[in-house]
């Protein structure tokens, strides 16, 4: 499941500093269903608008393939795109 977080007017330094946030807010986190346990986490994407992407649409996905490459990493990781680099294909992962 991915849940885009769009912040206005914050610089990639601001943005860099809240995904760790909330990276350290879900990783793990302990949730209680059917009288068992169970750890969850989240691996997040992070992609700074700038005008090396050609739309919105690239922008999202470049944000999306992010994620994509933290949780090819390892779980409960962050990525952070790279405008011009290749994004590896989600389904690949």
């Amino acid at each position: 499941m991915s849940l885009p977080v769009v912040l206005e007017k914050a610089t990639p330094e601001r943005a860099r500093a809240v995904a760790f946030q909330i990276q350290r807010a879900l990783n793990p986190l302990v949730v209680e269903w059917n009288d068992k346990t169970h750890m969850v986490g989240a691996s997040l994407g992070v992609a700074t608008i700038s005008e090396d992407y050609e739309s919105i649409a690239a922008w999202i996905a470049a944000a999306d393939g992010a994620c994509y490459e933290a949780k090819r990493s390892q779980r409960g990781q962050v990525h952070f795109a790279q405008p011009g680099r290749p994004l590896r294909d989600a389904q690949q992962s």
